[in-house]
């Protein structure tokens, strides 16, 4: 049977292998934050009430997991797992490019995520984007992820109909 035009696979194997692994620990990057969410803060949340031992520690460690700073440990995982997205985008960008329309949306999509994103972090890490102004640009950016995933369940459903 031979593999639909969508699998990057068929003609760039080691790339292929490359983006799975570049999204598994996308994956697990966005895991760890939420794990943190569920186990972590709620312990920390009552120690640093109820004043038990070391609730000074959850007191620091809770201002270093909050959520509404963009440049706290919580939310640094949640850009680990955006970064390693824009990863994968550049190198599934060009071979996903072929004749139909969706797969041509989603690689122009994907590579410019890929490309959008790394820019972002270099303005960042060069100090032209100040850490507490990141969350816009980079939101902006995500709306091409959307993109990307509804041209591929386009492309997924036509290649799934004889």
């Amino acid at each position: 049977m031979d593999q639909p035009d969508w699998h990057i696979a068929k003609q760039n194997p080691l790339r292929a292998i490359l983006a799975a692994l570049v999204i598994f620990l996308s994956v697990v990057a966005f895991i760890i934050p939420k794990f943190i969410a569920v186990w972590t803060i709620p312990q920390l949340a009552t120690a640093a009430a109820t004043s038990a031992v070391g609730a000074d520690m959850a007191n620091q460690l809770l201002v270093l997991l909050n959520v509404s700073i963009p440049f706290s440990l919580y939310t640094s995982f949640d850009y680990l797992g955006f970064w390693l997205y824009a990863v994968f985008g550049l190198l599934v960008a060009g071979p996903l490019y072929s004749d139909d329309t969706s797969s041509k949306v989603a690689a122009v999509s994907a590579g410019v995520f890929g490309i959008t994103f790394h820019g972002l972090l270099a303005a960042l890490l060069l100090g032209v984007l100040a850490s507490p102004d990141i969350e816009a640009p980079f939101l902006g950016v995500f709306i091409l992820l959307l993109i990307l995933v509804v041209a591929m369940l386009l492309r997924f459903r036509d290649s799934l109909n004889p």
